[in-house]
């Protein structure tokens, strides 16, 4: 009888929680899991991933608006920074993004869960100067799952990218 079902699964775990303003060290403990060949593609996946919550999730603005230089862009970024206070109470609400990474021989799985708000309008102007997250993903070889868990007020957005050297 063949013991196939026996044999263990070669498998590495992690978790790392970071808050808002630590979103470099959630990239460096990332990068740090993995081989020096492939630090350059998994960061550069985990930051346009990590930008994309940060834009869309937690700043609801798109690129060009959160890293224009123009004055009434600043005052929508400052008057928009003040999501750490919630509108009915005087505390301030800390945003934080959980990472689980899970490393396997022939794939690597990164998972960001993440307070959501569905409260996000969508721009007109999305198509000519966004939208181009997923796709500078899936360009350096990762696939990608979001789900929305409305009864907690989570999301998860998970990156599936192929171990290769």
């Amino acid at each position: 009888m063949p013991l196939r079902n026996l044999r263990p699964k070669r498998r590495y775990s992690a978790t790392f929680r970071a808050e808002f303003g630590e979103i470099d060290r959630a990239i460096a403990w990332i990068e740090s899991h993995f081989t020096p060949t492939l630090h350059d593609r998994v960061g550069i996946i985990a930051f346009e991933a990590l930008s994309n919550i940060i834009e869309h999730n937690f700043m609801r603005m798109t690129k060009m608006q959160l890293y224009s230089n123009t004055h009434t862009h600043r005052t929508n970024i400052e008057s928009s920074a003040k999501f750490n206070i919630k509108s009915h109470s005087k505390r301030a609400q800390r945003h934080s993004i959980t990472c689980h990474l899970h490393l396997c021989a022939k794939r690597a799985y990164i998972s960001f869960v993440y307070p959501f708000k569905p409260c996000y309008h969508y721009s007109p102007y999305v198509p000519m100067l966004g939208g181009r997250g997923k796709t500078i993903i899936s360009l350096m070889g990762a696939n990608t799952h979001h789900s929305i868990k409305p009864r907690s007020k989570k999301a998860s957005l998970i990156l599936q990218i192929p171990m290769r050297g």
